[in-house]
């Protein structure tokens, strides 16, 4: 009943199926009408599902709003729906993703003033899901040193969390303060902040330059009081000074 023999020359051995006629039996290889999917639709689809595994690292495997993306996702592949219907789970599926990405917000604006060079800039971040959910938090700055680095981490675990993100400014003067929160892996951009900073600490180099010339000026300014007073004492009172 059985015969072993390597895979290659299986291949080449096997006598072709054939039919009740004899003649060797062909398969098409498309699909029966009303089962192919359309090329843009299967693109969408195909999305998805590389969406799938950022949206279970925030919310975890048992969370809802995973269970509502893999309900659409799954009724989109059913065999024999028409590519409109699929068009709409997938945009029921997409409208799944946003709804979790809009629970997640930051401050649309904030203006912080630090008076020294080494400070803190709040940030409080919501959470309206309704469960925890991991995230990454991105941070960017042109004149601000981020002493405990630029990404990281954070467990959104109640409705209200807020962070003391310790800074350290290189110069005076205002600048742009930019906060990102996406998914763990960077692919689902949750929420995104400007603030403004405006520092009015003074540097060592600056504060040093300050000193120097206002010690300056008070040098000048003696030497040209002691000519003035000489100057008045050469002079005798009721002189004309020719």
């Amino acid at each position: 009943l059985f015969r072993p023999v390597a895979l290659d020359d299986a291949f080449t051995d096997a006598a072709p199926l054939r039919d009740r006629a004899g003649d060797p039996l062909r398969r098409a290889l498309d699909p029966e009408d009303g089962t192919r999917i359309d090329d843009d639709v299967a693109d969408d689809i195909r999305a998805l599902r590389d969406l799938r595994p950022s949206v279970e690292a925030m919310v975890g495997p048992s969370a809802p709003s995973l269970a509502e993306l893999d309900a659409h996702l799954l009724r989109s592949q059913t065999a024999g729906l028409s590519d409109d219907g699929r068009r709409r789970e997938i945009a029921a599926a997409d409208g799944s993703v946003e709804d979790l990405a809009e629970a997640i917000a930051t401050p649309d604006t904030a203006t912080i003033t630090l008076t020294a060079r080494e400070g803190t800039v709040p940030l409080t971040i919501r959470n309206d899901t309704g469960g925890s959910v991991e995230v990454r938090v991105r941070l960017r700055s042109p004149k601000l040193e981020l002493p405990e680095g630029d990404t990281f981490s954070l467990t959104l675990a109640g409705p209200t969390n807020r962070l003391d993100i310790p800074v350290r400014t290189r110069a005076s003067g205002s600048f742009p303060f930019d906060v990102e929160v996406t998914s763990p892996d960077g692919r689902v951009e949750l929420a995104s902040t400007r603030y403004s900073v405006r520092s009015t600490a003074v540097s060592g180099v600056g504060l040093f330059l300050s000193i120097g010339a206002g010690l300056f000026l008070v040098v000048w300014w003696a030497r040209h009081w002691r000519e003035h007073r000489r100057a008045t004492k050469l002079v005798p009172p009721g002189s004309d000074g020719g």
